[in-house]
């Protein structure tokens, strides 16, 4: 691992952000870090960063790790390990809550189902106007801002699910996403399916 990876990072360069990142088999608590406004350059969303393709690890600072199955809050007794930073190479990453939330854009927003080992994210997901959804969805960068997010549970009749979070944005990899459904209803009540 680059020796960079491991040392603090510039203050004036970059700015520290909580996370919440979820893997296939972890969770992770930690800082990460975004690129401060430079000669009046529009700041860079979580969604941006990770998209970069300086290097294939997203550092990161003051790190507790949990059991890919621990709850929305993990509790003290539930922390795995607890690390001063580490680089996690960013295609394991299949989602995050925290960072930066990207700048208003003009594309069309579509309300969508991405499916993940444990959940199921519901929320807007933004794309171009005029472009075949599925087409944008293969084309797209690996990491997108999904707005309004809800997250449900999978193992059950997805209509009859009860909303486990909600957030203003989360930061999506569509590359680890193992299914999408688009267009999605407003809730869960027009859609039957049962996931497992």
């Amino acid at each position: 691992m680059p020796k960079s990876l491991l040392q603090p990072l510039p203050d004036e360069i970059l700015s520290g952000y909580e996370a919440h990142l979820y893997l296939a088999d972890l969770q992770l608590y930690g800082l990460i870090y975004l690129p401060q406004s430079t000669l009046g350059q529009p700041l860079p969303s979580t969604a941006d960063w990770l998209n970069q393709g300086d290097s294939p690890l997203l550092p990161l600072a003051s790190v507790n790790l949990y059991r890919s199955d621990s709850p929305a809050t993990p509790r003290a007794e539930d922390i795995l390990a607890v690390l001063p930073s580490m680089g996690l190479p960013k295609e394991r990453v299949l989602y995050l809550q925290g960072g930066r939330p990207p700048a208003v854009r003009d594309g069309k927003r579509r309300r969508v189902a991405l499916l993940y080992p444990h959940s199921v994210l519901v929320g807007w997901l933004e794309g171009p106007e005029g472009q075949d959804f599925h087409q944008y969805m293969a084309l797209a960068l690996p990491f997108q801002p999904l707005f309004e997010a809800e997250v449900y549970p999978l193992g059950q009749p997805f209509s009859q699910a009860k909303c486990l979070e909600r957030h203003p944005f989360l930061t999506v990899n569509l590359r680890q996403a193992r299914g999408f459904f688009a267009p999605m209803p407003e809730g869960p009540g027009g859609v039957d399916l049962t996931l497992f």
